[in-house]
């Protein structure tokens, strides 16, 4: 289906791949800028952009736990046909970016404040200078949701509006409270802060779509053959560290919501196994001028969902960029 309005193609399950083949890849090998820059501390971040020749509005991405270039393609694309300039970094500890630990499986931090320091590097060097007077758009997925929650609470001159898809602002670790807090205060022992978390798991090289985030079997594979085919992209799990890091950040983006004044719309999966609604309803009554929706028939990925709730979720995405946010529509 086109939708003229938007100038956006959106691609059901049975031409992704034609699709992706004939319009995206050739897009991305001709249009996509990559380079390199330096976080606040050094940290050697790997960047990705593409100007529209239209100009006026850019949107920044902020990826989610264990995520990597490769699986915003289709999202890059999309955004672009509708007018925007695309911007993408890879956060420490992911894909081609700097490693804390040696493990390739292995993602670690010792704070969140690490990647707000490489969102902000990536802002000031390489994306305001690019587009100055454009309108600056933000969108963060679930640990990027996170991120970005606390990006524009410390940051909130950056950008024009935000976008929060299944945002992790309450993570559910499967253990009671009193748990967690126990394995945060033990992970800042010095021999444990960047060792494998309990529950942690190698990168399997067997592709489990069944138990994935994602809905759509075509989308769920075109990002897990780039894993197989670099070590670079096999992030699978967490370190004491980050596990810490994250407990902490979720507490302080749902406490200080209040801080954010730009408009925001925080998008729910139906089925989420992996984040909680409760702390993304918390930051929509608290931010200023903020709408939260639901969409049905969604898991984790929402952008990964099966055509007619894929079709609705930028739908809404769209209809937030272009009206305000009380002129949401209703998918009930």
């Amino acid at each position: 289906m086109t939708n003229e309005k938007w100038k956006i193609a959106f691609y059901g399950e049975e031409d992704f791949a034609e699709r992706m083949k004939g319009s995206v890849t050739p897009w991305l090998y001709q249009n996509v800028v990559s380079g390199t820059t330096l976080s606040l501390d050094g940290a050697r971040l790997q960047y990705y952009y593409a100007l529209n020749p239209e100009r006026g509005k850019t949107i920044t991405f902020v990826h989610g736990f264990c995520e990597f270039y490769g699986k915003y393609h289709e999202m890059m694309h999309l955004f672009y046909q509708a007018g925007y300039s695309v911007f993408f970094v890879e956060l420490r500890g992911h894909g081609l970016s700097k490693r804390l630990v040696s493990d390739p499986d292995l993602v670690h931090v010792n704070s969140f404040n690490e990647y707000l320091d490489d969102l902000f590097a990536f802002q000031y060097q390489i994306v305001q200078p690019l587009t100055r007077g454009d309108v600056h758009i933000l969108f963060g997925h679930s640990m990027g949701g996170c991120i970005s929650t606390l990006f524009l609470e410390r940051y909130p001159k950056f950008f024009d509006k935000a976008i929060l898809s299944s945002p992790m602002l309450e993570l559910d670790f499967r253990t009671s409270d009193w748990k967690l807090q126990a394995l945060a205060m033990v992970s800042t022992a010095p021999n444990l802060n960047s060792r494998p978390s309990p529950g942690f798991r190698p990168f399997n090289p067997k592709p489990d779509f069944e138990h994935s985030s994602a809905a759509s079997e075509p989308r769920y594979m075109y990002q897990f053959n780039q894993r197989l085919a670099s070590e670079k992209y096999h992030m699978s799990g967490s370190s004491f560290g980050w596990t810490r890091a994250a407990y902490a950040a979720m507490q302080e983006a749902v406490d200080y919501a209040g801080d954010i004044r730009i408009p925001l719309l925080i998008l729910q999966a139906e089925s989420d196994h992996l984040v909680l609604p409760g702390g993304q309803q918390l930051v929509a009554e608290r931010a200023k001028n903020a709408a939260i929706m639901k969409i049905p028939g969604s898991k984790h990925e929402i952008f990964n969902a099966q055509t007619e709730a894929r079709e609705l979720y930028w739908q809404v995405i769209f209809t937030f960029l272009e009206t305000p946010v009380s002129a949401l529509p209703d998918p009930e």
